[in-house]
């Protein structure tokens, strides 16, 4: 009887049912489940294995492979990984920093040969010649191409390598419709105190700027909306979306308070202008708790081009009949909190399911978790 059970469980195991060794086997076919779009509100639940944990030596390629020095092992053939593993987040954010630097000071080296050429001599009419020069639509449109370049990039290149799953380890998963209304109204609120602390930080620190928010008025108003919308709007949205709340945020789990403070903190600061950096921070807080509660990175990308893509028409709407010296009256900071809580109440309703919209990736072991193809 003995060698009748071994035969019989030997050949369920040549046929993938059972495995006598121990280890989880797929069985065709159950794991092809229906892809939805983002804006359906339907998130497929991922089919999700354990981390294995198999011996040093492998016979089979497909079969995952022995972790080392303390990294998880290798999925299988075909599966992914549902986070990103530290090290290939680092590389990845390493190396989009340094080809969207990198390019565009390569960029730069245009209009400043051009300014040479001309024989300039003085400091301040040089700067002024290179900034009329770089502030054009032309220049413009390269320098953000060329950064998307490294801000894509560099999380697509680390997820690919790192074999983790573009959906679950980047965020370009599903959400609920309410969330693509209220994001975008929610940030749209926060106008009033990011103009505060902007104003604020030039009263107490004026000199503390590189001029940034006046380069990107002037641009603003020397170009019609739909040929600076692709540029100022779209091209950010999605470019420092995959960057920030994609690769960054993702990558420490998404929804713990570490992750969402270190998305916002790194995404105001790449603004670099100490001015600009203190109004994007309430939209970095803003955007990172969007992307952990609602565990889409479409949301996010949404809510970030609609709030450029207002700000970009409110600039050119309003050039002639407001004064650019005239503040904003105190009392719309309170109700714009107050309406933006309301919607952060809506989303939070709405999402209220943490189990679906939180995923594999905010799981303590998400590095470790494989998907099914």
């Amino acid at each position: 009887m003995e060698r009748v059970a071994l035969f019989i469980g030997l050949a369920l195991e040549t046929v993938g049912v059972v495995d006598l060794r121990g280890r989880e086997l797929r069985s065709p076919g159950r794991d092809r489940r229906r892809v939805a779009s983002p804006f359906t509100g339907t998130i497929p639940e991922p089919v999700i294995a354990p981390a294995p944990d198999y011996p040093a030596s492998q016979a089979d390629p497909g079969e995952p492979r022995a972790p080392t020095l303390g990294q998880p092992a290798e999925p299988p053939r075909g599966w992914k990984r549902a986070r990103l593993p530290a090290i290939a987040a680092i590389f990845g954010a390493v190396g989009g920093i340094i080809i969207a630097i990198g390019s565009n000071v390569a960029l730069a080296i245009v209009p400043a040969v051009m300014v040479a050429s001309e024989g300039l001599t003085d400091p301040v009419e040089v700067q002024e010649r290179v900034m009329d020069m770089v502030m054009t639509l032309p220049f413009v449109a390269g320098s953000v191409l060329l950064l998307g370049l490294g801000l894509v990039g560099g999380p697509f290149a680390a997820a690919f390598f790192s074999k983790t799953s573009f959906k679950e380890g980047l965020g370009f998963r599903g959400a609920h419709p309410a969330a693509f209304v209220l994001g975008p109204i929610g940030i749209l609120t926060l106008g009033p105190l990011s103009d505060l602390l902007v104003r604020a930080m030039t009263s107490v620190f004026p000199d503390a700027t590189f001029g940034a928010l006046e380069s990107i008025e002037k641009l603003t108003q020397s170009y019609g909306f739909w040929a600076l919308f692709p540029f100022i709007a779209l091209a950010p949205g999605f470019t420092e979306e995959i960057f920030f709340r994609g690769l960054v945020q993702r990558s420490l789990g998404n929804v713990g308070i570490k992750a969402i403070v270190i998305s916002a903190l790194t995404f105001s600061f790449f603004h670099l202008d100490p001015h600009h950096v203190a109004g994007v921070l309430p939209l970095g807080l803003y955007l990172a708790w969007l992307a952990a509660r609602t565990g889409s990175l479409w949301v996010t990308i949404v809510t970030h081009a609609a709030n450029n893509a207002v700000a970009l028409l409110a600039s050119q709407l309003t050039v002639d009949a407001v004064d650019p010296n005239e503040t904003l009256p105190w009392w719309t900071v309170p109700i714009g909190l107050a309406l933006c809580a309301l919607c952060v109440y809506g989303i939070h309703y709405f999402t209220r399911d943490r189990d679906r919209h939180e995923g594999p990736v905010s799981a303590p072991d998400g590095t470790e978790r494989i998907l099914a193809p």
